[in-house]
């Protein structure tokens, strides 16, 4: 049982690192490269993040509303991850899934020339806790779901969606 643990927990970290891979490693620094650009146009719609939700839950929204994603379901003994890529912007969200197929965790890699249309969206939606060198962390106003939103490198950016256990 725990082998079958890390072997989910090794997929999502592998998934998490993919824009890594695919982007280049410039010595730029990240937080200098947000401040310096210039504000955009740009939209981004919040992905689906309803904890418990279930997978079909997801497929559906994601089809109607996000259905320029192309979708990947990776199944294993320890949980269900669908993972949806954008290959024109190499935007991506992961949806993570418990055993019993109930959502515990949303990744959604954005480029980084859209930080600020999603500072601008979660700032009308959720209470911000605190930002540090760029990181910033926001939450729901009864602290149910933290949504933290970092660099990756000098061309995407993650926002994490963790849903705290009561």
């Amino acid at each position: 049982m725990k082998m079958k643990k890390y072997l989910s927990i090794a997929i999502l970290l592998m998934l998490m690192a993919t824009p890594l891979v695919f982007t280049s490693c410039g010595g730029d620094d990240l937080v200098e490269g947000i401040e310096n650009q210039e504000p955009t146009a740009e939209i981004w719609i919040e992905p689906y993040h309803i904890k418990g939700a279930s997978v079909e839950d997801v497929k559906s929204y994601m089809a109607s509303r996000m259905n320029h994603f192309t979708m990947s379901e990776q199944v294993s003994a320890g949980c269900v991850q669908l993972v949806y890529s954008d290959k024109r912007t190499g935007a991506g969200i992961v949806y993570s899934f418990s055993l019993d197929r109930a959502l515990y965790s949303v990744i959604d890699t954005e480029p980084i020339s859209k930080m600020d249309a999603i500072l601008r969206s979660l700032q009308q939606s959720y209470e911000l806790v605190s930002e540090q060198s760029g990181v910033y962390l926001f939450s729901t106003t009864d602290k149910s779901t933290a949504i933290s939103i970092m660099p990756v490198n000098k061309d995407f950016v993650y926002v994490n969606y963790d849903f705290i256990s009561r």
